[in-house]
């Protein structure tokens, strides 16, 4: 079995001549690290500049353990970490059970049951508190044995207890729903710096699972191995990570918080399409019963908006949509590719590459049904094969040179989302919170095809008349 833990992944992209950068000082995780990253690394929707970001390890003021923050925030090494480690074609794997271990890396030391222990990061001076960002949170449910995994932005109360943020139609929201009905509290296990390939695949959609299927067989049937788990060491009922670089272990209790409780404001933290979230009431609180880390541990960790967040989230995303649009609509169009791009937060824009069957394809019908399975998703482009998605500069070329509002688009109004403040109440609508997701066809038509050749394809319309 192939080594796929947060080490061994940075070894190999050393030994591919990617590494990462070390400030010259040790910096606080209260406010300094972040303060730094957002100047100098991160891009957009974290700061206004572009590109990819860059991996950064830092040292802390009065801490032992380093942080890392910038592993996915480059698709190139994305995409390398994918081609290395997810070795099943998405339409010929089968599925793989995960396997438990007695005796794991993640176990090898317990530091006292205290979060101060840990290089916790704060990001602006206006969150409401000291956030962990990075932890996939385990836990496996009463009645039907799943096990949960997922990423949740936890807020730290004090030492021993954490605030959860979760969507009320994710399967750890069913958990806890389902052991707060048999009056018990929810074990769990929040893992920090998981294989890598796991944070790329742990994102995915649960429209992307079959009825009876888990995320967990689903990534294993993906990476061609399966998933190592362990049990949790002062929580029955609960699995972890094995090769994590760090696991928190406690129980979801029945217990509430608000997240704010500043006074001065309903902020949280900066979410990941670049604004600040608000406040959510009567979190569930976590009370912590036992921490553990590998010798050395690496605290990993992801900024609140930028791009290292957009890409965890766009690419479980494409690998859905993919999925489903080659299904549904192979009679009209071939598509290439998809990408979520971060100037969307990765979910919010969506950018497919087609080659089309059909000269005339109906804009609503793809529309509608993206919606159906994606309904964060605001605009929607159908480029070209000669079209480049994962740069705007040339996406919006096309929009300059293939596109007619007239002829080539289609808007439909829908119920807003709060963290997307153009679709608050008061913007599109006084008295509710609505949307518009508008399509655009960004594809040359079949009758004026020889007049949209790029002067660096004229090679295809041109070559009988080519001089030798």
């Amino acid at each position: 079995m192939m080594k796929n833990d947060l080490r061994s992944v940075l070894s190999k992209l050393s030994a591919w001549g990617i590494s990462p950068c070390f400030h010259n000082s040790p910096l606080s995780p209260r406010l300094e690290i972040s303060e730094h990253y957002n100047n100098i690394i991160a891009t957009v929707p974290g700061s206004s500049r572009t590109g990819h970001e860059n991996m950064f390890m830092y040292e802390c003021k009065e801490y032992s353990i380093p942080v890392l923050i910038g592993l996915f925030g480059n698709r190139i090494i994305n995409q390398k970490i994918i081609d290395e480690y997810c070795l099943k074609p998405l339409n010929t794997y089968s599925l793989i059970p995960p396997d438990v271990i007695d005796e794991a890396a993640c176990h090898q030391h317990k530091i006292d049951c205290s979060l101060n222990k840990l290089p916790i990061l704060k990001l602006t001076s206006y969150d409401a508190g000291a956030y962990i960002t990075s932890g996939v949170i385990c836990a496996q449910h009463i009645e039907s044995q799943k096990i949960s995994s997922s990423i949740h932005r936890l807020k730290v109360i004090n030492e021993n207890q954490l605030a959860l943020a979760m969507r009320p139609t994710g399967f750890l929201f069913e958990c806890y729903h389902n052991a707060l009905k048999n009056n018990k509290t929810l074990p769990v296990t929040i893992n920090i710096g998981i294989p890598p390939i796991y944070y790329l695949l742990t994102s995915l959609s649960s429209n992307f699972l079959q009825e009876n299927e888990s995320k967990l067989e689903k990534i294993g049937g993906l990476t061609g191995y399966p998933v190592l788990l362990t049990k949790a060491k002062t929580q029955n009922n609960a699995y972890c990570y094995a090769d994590s670089e760090i696991v928190i272990e406690g129980e979801i209790t029945s217990n509430v918080i608000d997240e704010c409780n500043l006074g001065l404001n309903n902020l949280s933290m900066p979410e990941f399409i670049g604004y600040m979230g608000e406040g959510k009431k009567e979190l569930p609180v976590i009370n912590i019963t036992g921490i553990y880390h590998k010798e050395n541990p690496i605290y990993q960790t992801f900024m609140g908006p930028g791009k290292e967040q957009s890409e965890l989230l766009s690419i479980s995303t494409e690998i859905d949509i993919k999925i489903k649009l080659r299904e549904k609509f192979f009679s009209l169009f071939n598509l290439i590719d998809a990408h979520y791009p971060s100037f969307g937060g990765g979910q919010l824009v969506l950018i497919l590459k087609i080659e089309k069957k059909l000269d005339c394809i109906p804009l609503c019908d793809i529309q509608k049904f993206i919606l159906s399975i994606h309904p964060l998703c605001k605009h929607i482009y159908l480029v070209d094969n000669d079209i480049d998605i994962y740069s705007p500069e040339d996406i919006f070329w096309a929009f300059s040179t293939r596109f007619q509002p007239s002829r080539d688009m289609n808007i439909v109004r829908l119920p807003g989302w709060n963290m997307d403040p153009s679709q608050l109440k008061g913007y599109l609508d006084d008295k509710e919170s609505i949307t518009e997701s508008i399509i655009f066809d960004l594809t040359s038509p079949y009758k004026l095809t020889n007049y949209f050749k790029r002067f660096f394809n004229l090679d295809e319309v041109y070559s009988e008349y080519k001089e030798s």
